[in-house]
């Protein structure tokens, strides 16, 4: 066999550089992984990438990395912002993908960014984007909800924000995820939070997480909806909100240190997994305050008794178990949490159809 200068030359190269010998699609597969400040510098190494990144179908620009990649010294957070700026909008001018199917988005702590924020959801909207996740700390959707509707292709949205009133404002016909978590502290206790009609105008949402988002009272109407957490940060006080339900499709629900009234028009009858985490600590103290939180747990469980696994406190049992006529009839799988591994189970639920019960020692609010 014989090998030419030019196989020779050819083969050389593999062996010095065999990423850049991949193809496009799986070169933007790879970058797609990185900040989006990385990719850019990366691509400037070489002259077979040097435009790579314009065409790379994922755009991810985070603040608290930004300097981190660079190697130019900021002399106050100022110019960090400044640059941090200038640096997405030489981004967007040159970026030619016509889909994006992600963006992510991290903003300053104190900066006020509303305006970069509603040019990236516009040019997200503009370029179908199917994943949009937004971290803008202060920032309340309020100041840009009227860039939401041309992002019709959002599949999946995902929010850390100022806290807002009102989400009814939401309209995306193709999403099915959605994550909100909010700056409780940034409420305004003089808004009324009784009420709220959310997501109608979400038909297609599957999954929905809302994270200290809390109200007095709310209907949540998605006739899709298979998953929904509520969750509260375990140092706020535990909250009792009335919650109505229009989701006749919904299999699991999750809450954290918020024990929900709900009430649903199709008596959960599609429900399979419940997740109840509250510190063991609230069952344990005398009181009208902890009777009240009993009652309200028992209720809870008394609407989702028909689910075939539940995950609850270990000292939960104790509470039920002095409950005779509550029984969960469909009840496969047990949890239990608790953070003292020598608490036995001792008081038996009425389950018949138990199969596993399985206790966990660790923290929940892990």
């Amino acid at each position: 066999m014989v090998i030419s200068n030019t196989n020779l030359k050819n083969l050389r190269i593999m062996e010095d550089d065999r990423i850049s010998l991949l193809p496009d699609s799986l070169l933007h597969h790879i970058l797609s992984t990185f900040n989006t400040k990385f990719v850019v510098q990366t691509c400037l190494l070489s002259k077979r990438w040097k435009t790579l990144w314009t065409l790379i179908p994922t755009l991810n620009f985070d603040y608290n990395s930004f300097s981190s990649s660079s190697s130019f010294n900021y002399d106050d957070e100022e110019s960090k912002r400044r640059s941090f700026k200038f640096f997405i909008f030489r981004v967007l001018s040159k970026h030619c993908a016509t889909d994006i199917q992600k963006l992510t988005y991290t903003s300053s702590p104190n900066g006020d960014e509303s305006v970069l924020v509603e040019l990236l959801i516009c040019y997200a909207g503009s370029h179908n984007v199917q994943q949009l996740c937004v971290n803008t700390y202060n920032i309340g959707i309020y100041e840009w909800d009227y860039c939401f509707p041309i992002c019709s292709s959002l599949i999946e949205l995902k929010m850390v924000c100022g806290f807002v009133d009102d989400w009814g404002v939401l309209a995306l016909p193709s999403l099915k995820i959605l994550e909100i978590q909010c700056d409780w502290s940034a409420r305004d206790e003089r808004a009324n939070y009784d009420g709220i009609t959310m997501f109608s105008g979400c038909p297609n949402l599957e999954s929905l997480v809302l994270v200290d988002y809390l109200f007095e009272s709310a209907t949540i109407s998605a006739p899709r909806l298979e998953n929904f957490k509520l969750c509260a940060s375990h140092d706020m006080e535990l909250t009792f909100p009335q919650v109505e339900l229009l989701t006749p499709t919904l299999k699991a629900v999750n809450f954290v240190n918020v024990l929900p009234v709900l009430e649903s028009d199709s008596e959960f009858s599609c429900i399979q997994k419940v997740d109840i985490q509250l510190k063991d600590s609230v069952f344990t103290t005398d009181g009208s305050q902890t009777q009240e939180l009993k009652s309200k747990f028992i209720d809870l469980l008394s609407v989702l008794h028909n689910a075939s696994s539940f995950t609850l406190p270990m000292k939960a049992t104790q509470v039920i178990s002095s409950y005779k006529e509550l029984s969960f009839h469909n009840m496969r799988h047990l949890r239990l949490k608790t953070k003292e591994s020598d608490l036995l189970l001792k008081h038996l639920l009425k389950a018949p159809k138990l199969e596993t019960i399985v206790v966990l020692n660790e923290d929940i609010y892990m």
